[in-house]
């Protein structure tokens, strides 16, 4: 066992019934960046969580106190040097023979580089579904233009009207497309100060406008 204390790549601490740390494995001293153990001796564990969370770590270990155990807590942690570290921790009690509680294990482990491959992973997962958007309304644009089965004023409104659905928030946007002087409006447009546009071009000459805007926040 001590071994698998010394060794683990999870931080270890050892605390009473207080909650004050009487022993800490080398990974917890690397967790809260410092070498020497005396840092974290005598003091009291969810001292080194950030202030707001403080009280809920003390609610944890009442809880472990009560059920035996809590599991999968996340609390970020504050180094010696002021940086803040996400963490997953558990807090199992210790009992003595009799059945009393004679203190608290405490696990945690450093969850910053999960947190950022689970936050690379949603941006990667918009960028696709933004291109989905974007290739779906392209492709529907494509097939109005290729099928010629309506005037030209015709197939502009039905353009319009897809062109919402290729942005993120569709719901709240709206478009025009401005061509020769005449225009065309998706349902419900608004005019407001969230907005983009861009020239429409044949033979790289401006022949008209496309305007998007978001009619309110999400």
């Amino acid at each position: 066992l001590s071994q698998v204390f010394e060794k683990s790549l999870d931080a270890i601490i050892i605390m009473d019934t207080e909650g004050k740390i009487v022993d800490a494995n080398p990974a917890a001293l690397r967790l809260v960046d410092t070498t020497d153990k005396n840092d974290l001796v005598g003091r009291c564990g969810v001292d080194f969580m950030v202030p707001p969370e403080q009280a809920r770590g003390r609610n944890g270990l009442r809880k472990a106190t009560d059920e035996g155990s809590v599991r999968d807590q996340r609390y970020d942690f504050v180094t010696k040097h002021g940086a803040r570290v996400p963490v997953e921790g558990n807090a199992i009690v210790m009992t003595s023979p009799a059945g009393e509680v004679i203190g608290f294990v405490g696990i945690a482990r450093d969850i910053s580089t999960r947190l950022q491959m689970e936050r690379s992973l949603e941006e990667r997962s918009q960028d696709l579904a933004e291109r989905v958007r974007e290739l779906t309304c392209l492709n529907q644009a494509s097939r109005i233009m290729a099928s010629r089965s309506g005037a030209r004023d015709d197939v502009l409104q039905q353009i319009v009207e897809l062109v919402p659905s290729s942005f993120q928030d569709g719901g709240i946007a709206c478009a025009r497309i401005i061509c020769e002087a005449e225009a065309f409006t998706s349902p419900g447009f608004a005019e407001t100060e969230w907005g983009i546009s861009s020239d429409i071009r044949v033979c790289d000459e401006p022949v008209g406008v496309i305007q998007v805007y978001y009619t309110g926040r999400t």
